[in-house]
C-alpha cells in the first residue's frame, strides 16, 4: 500500500505541475522512484491513478449503508468535501475526456453507490429498470454540479451547492429513506445542512495526509 501511494502522490504532484495530457507513464515511474513492473502491478495506466486519487479518500470513510435521508446527504457532502480538499487537482481532472475521463469515473461511481444502497435498503439484488433510469438521472445531475462548481472555482458556497443537489434529488432515490415522505425535501433546511456539513468536514479533515511528505 506503501508503494502505492507513492506512486499515487507521484501522479498528482505531475497533474498539477504539467496537467493529464502531459504527462507519461515514464514519468511517474521517475517522480516516484519505481520500477515500470511495479507500477503495472499496481494500476492499468495513469487514469487509473487518478481515479484511485479519489477513492483513497472515499476509502477512509467506509461505512455500511444506512436507510435514512440524513446518511445520504452525508455521503453527498462527502464527495464536495473531498473535492474541496485539493482543487488544482481536480480542475485539471475534470478538464480530462472520453470513455476513461474522471467525469466517466464520477458518474459510474455514483451510480453504482445508489444500485448498492438500493439494494441495501430492499434488502434484495433485485433493482427495477425504473430505478435504473432514474438512478443514471441523479448520477448525471451529480456528475454536471460537482464538475461545474469546480470549473467555476468552487465560488458557490458549499452549503448552497449542497443543499441544491440534495433538493433535486429525484424521488426514486428519496425513496429508499425510511425517514422519506411527502416533506423530505423541507427536512433539507440549511440549518439541517450546516450541522451534516461541519460534521463531514471534520471527519475529512481527521484523515490521513498521505500528501503530508511529499
Amino acid at each position: 500500500m506503501k508503494i502505492k501511494n507513492r506512486i499515487t502522490n507521484a501522479f498528482r504532484y505531475l497533474m498539477v505541475e504539467k496537467g493529464f495530457d502531459h504527462i507519461v507513464v515514464e514519468d511517474i515511474l521517475k517522480e516516484a522512484g519505481v520500477a515500470r513492473s511495479t507500477f503495472y502491478r499496481r494500476f492499468h495506466d495513469k487514469y487509473d491513478v487518478m481515479n484511485y486519487y479519489f477513492v483513497r479518500e472515499l476509502a477512509e470513510n467506509s461505512s455500511p449503508y444506512e436507510k435514512s435521508l440524513e446518511f445520504y446527504a452525508r455521503s453527498v457532502a462527502e464527495y464536495y468535501y473531498i473535492v474541496a480538499k485539493d482543487p488544482l487537482y481536480y480542475q485539471e481532472a475534470f478538464k480530462t475526456v472520453g470513455q476513461n475521463s474522471f467525469s466517466h469515473f464520477i458518474f459510474d461511481n455514483f451510480y453504482q453507490w445508489l444500485i448498492k444502497m438500493k439494494q441495501a435498503a430492499s434488502g434484495s439484488d433485485y433493482v427495477s429498470t425504473e430505478d435504473l433510469y432514474a438512478f443514471s438521472f441523479a448520477s448525471a445531475g451529480c456528475l454536471e454540479m460537482i464538475s461545474r462548481w469546480v470549473k467555476e472555482k468552487m465560488r458557490i458556497p458549499m452549503i448552497e451547492i449542497t443543499q441544491w443537489e440534495l433538493r433535486n434529488a429525484p424521488g426514486a432515490v428519496l425513496e429508499m429513506f425510511q425517514d422519506s415522505d411527502m416533506a423530505s425535501r423541507q427536512y433539507i433546511t440549511k440549518e439541517k445542512i450546516q450541522k451534516i456539513l461541519n460534521d463531514v468536514q471534520l471527519e475529512v479533515s481527521e484523515r490521513p495526509n498521505y500528501l503530508k511528505n511529499k
